[in-house]
C-alpha cells in the first residue's frame, strides 16, 4: 500500500470522526418512543444514536488502520542485504582523438611526412602514420587517464622535426608547420 493512499484513507476516517463528534455535541436530541433508539438531528440530518456510534467506530478504524498497516509492513519487511560492497561510480573513459595536418613554412601541404605517437608514461611508440596528399593524418582514439601523456612527433627529410605534447583534456586537432632544414653554404 502506498503511503499516499494510507494518508488519504486516514484523512477520510478523521473527517468522519469529526462529523460524528459534531452531530453528538452540536446536534439536538430528539427523544424517541419508549424502547426505541434515540435520534439526533444536525442541520436537517436525523441519525439514530446506534447508527452514529457505529459510524464513529468505523471511522476511527478507518483513520487508524492504514497507518498501522503501513507501520507493520515496514517493520516486517526484511532489510535488503547488500550483495556487494558499494563502490564509487567510475568516471567515463576519456579518449583523445589525434588528427591534424602537416604544412611547410608557406602553408603548403607536406605529403608523406611521418607522424608518430609516443606514450610518454610507458616510454614507447604506439602509432605511426604517413600524411596523405593533403598533408593530413589521423589516429585511432587514445585512452586518456589522469596520468596519460602523449607525444606526437612530425618529421620529413629536409625539414626540422616538430613535437607536440598532449595530456588530459579531450580531443586535439592541430596543424604542424615543418621548417625547411638549412643546408650548409646557403644564404639565410
Amino acid at each position: 500500500m502506498s503511503p499516499e493512499l494510507s494518508y488519504a484513507v486516514t484523512g477520510l476516517g478523521i473527517l468522519l470522526c469529526l462529523f460524528c463528534f459534531a452531530v453528538v455535541f452540536r446536534g439536538q436530541r430528539i427523544p424517541g418512543d419508549e424502547g426505541s433508539a434515540q435520534e439526533l438531528e444536525f442541520k436537517g440530518l436525523k441519525l439514530k444514536a446506534n447508527s452514529l456510534v457505529t459510524l464513529l467506530i468505523v471511522s476511527a478504524l478507518l483513520a487508524g488502520f492504514p497507518l498501522g498497516l503501513q507501520a507493520w509492513i515496514q517493520i516486517n519487511t526484511p532489510a535488503a542485504t547488500p550483495t556487494a560492497p558499494a563502490t564509487a561510480p567510475q568516471p567515463a573513459t576519456l579518449r583523445l582523438f589525434v588528427t591534424g595536418q602537416v604544412l611547410d613554412g608557406n602553408g603548403g601541404q607536406i605529403e608523406n611526412a611521418t607522424v608518430r605517437v609516443f606514450d610518454v608514461r610507458q616510454g614507447r611508440q604506439i602509432h605511426e602514420a604517413q600524411t596523405d596528399g593533403f598533408g593530413s593524418f589521423d589516429f585511432p582514439p587514445l585512452e586518456l587517464g589522469q596520468d596519460d601523456r602523449y607525444k606526437v612527433v612530425m618529421s620529413k627529410d629536409g625539414f626540422l622535426e616538430q613535437t607536440v605534447l598532449m595530456g588530459p583534456g579531450g580531443s586535439v586537432g592541430f596543424n604542424a608547420a615543418l621548417v625547411k632544414r638549412k643546408t650548409p653554404g646557403t644564404p639565410p
